[in-house]
């Protein structure tokens, strides 16, 4: 809700902040725009159809693991190709790398 951002009077305001206000309005600059009002209604439905909990937040990472692996980021970025049998056996071959760049081992 970017929109509806640019009015807020605290930016760095927490969401039980924002669910703990009555009055959602006396959050944000008035008037706002067409944009910013759209955005208002659909935060007040998402705080009406919302409950907080006393839970502490976990941050857990798309892998479902709380422990960072560079690798596992890794995949996720690059994803996985299917690599040609040649390639695999290309860069097992002992020998130094310019050799299998230029000779084509």
């Amino acid at each position: 809700m970017p929109e509806l951002y640019s009015y807020a009077k605290n930016n760095r305001i927490s969401v039980n902040k924002v669910f703990e206000t009555e009055n959602l309005a006396d959050l944000f600059y008035l008037p706002l725009s067409q944009v910013g009002f759209l955005q208002f209604q659909e935060l007040q439905q998402i705080r009406e159809s919302s409950q907080l909990s006393d839970q502490k937040n976990i941050w857990v990472y798309e892998w479902g693991s709380r422990i960072f692996a560079s690798t596992k980021v890794y995949r996720r970025l690059v994803g996985h190709h299917i690599v040609h049998v040649f390639y695999r056996w290309l860069w097992k071959y002992q020998c130094q790398p310019k050799h299998k760049v230029f000779f084509g081992f």
